[in-house]
């Protein structure tokens, strides 16, 4: 969790320990005065099992959420939601076109959004972004040194140094390249 906000907030499943149901609502707990009140709302009203869940708030109004639910195998749903109200209401967003599972995902602010697939096995980094805060989703090309195909396969970040949008690529969780990641 991390925030650049004067909010502190965190997401959780809202788990009836006495219900047998496969699905849970995602919810978010906030304050805005360091933990002297405390404020609840809604993500999603019922999502199955959620393996990754990420929230940050950008600014005191906009924030993000990115998680994954009811997996299969090697494949599962990725859910994108923002807020900008300080994370009162959220709105879910489009999503690319790809099951596979999320390595990572972030947004550098209201428009600019980034979500790395490959987790299992990858070949090669799997890297979609957004230009619109989540309306359209596109696969990004990231070329790799032909030394380093095949090595270098899970994309990072995309963080802003300067003027420059830079990127880490790195080997996954079983690579071992000269002692591995």
């Amino acid at each position: 969790m991390f925030f650049q906000t004067t909010i502190t907030a965190f997401l959780y499943e809202d788990r009836d320990r006495e219900s047998q149901s496969y699905t849970h609502p995602i919810r978010v707990m906030f304050t805005e005065d360091q933990g002297e009140t405390w404020e609840d709302a809604i993500v999603a009203d019922s999502l199955a099992t959620v393996r990754f869940r990420k929230i940050d708030l950008i600014d005191d109004s906009f924030g993000y959420v990115i998680m994954t639910a009811d997996r299969t195998m090697s494949s599962e749903l990725t859910l994108v939601y923002k807020t900008t109200d300080g994370g009162r209401t959220w709105t879910e967003m489009s999503r690319p076109d790809t099951t596979r599972l999320v390595h990572d995902g972030t947004f550098l602010d209201q428009e600019r959004g980034f979500l790395s697939y490959g987790t299992i096995n990858p070949t090669e980094p799997s890297l979609y972004y957004t230009e619109d805060g989540g309306g359209n989703w596109t696969e990004a090309e990231v070329d790799i040194p032909e030394e380093y195909a095949g090595i270098f396969v899970q994309a990072d970040m995309p963080f802003i140094d300067g003027d420059q949008l830079l990127m880490h690529v790195n080997q996954g969780t079983i690579g071992d390249y000269k002692g591995g990641w």
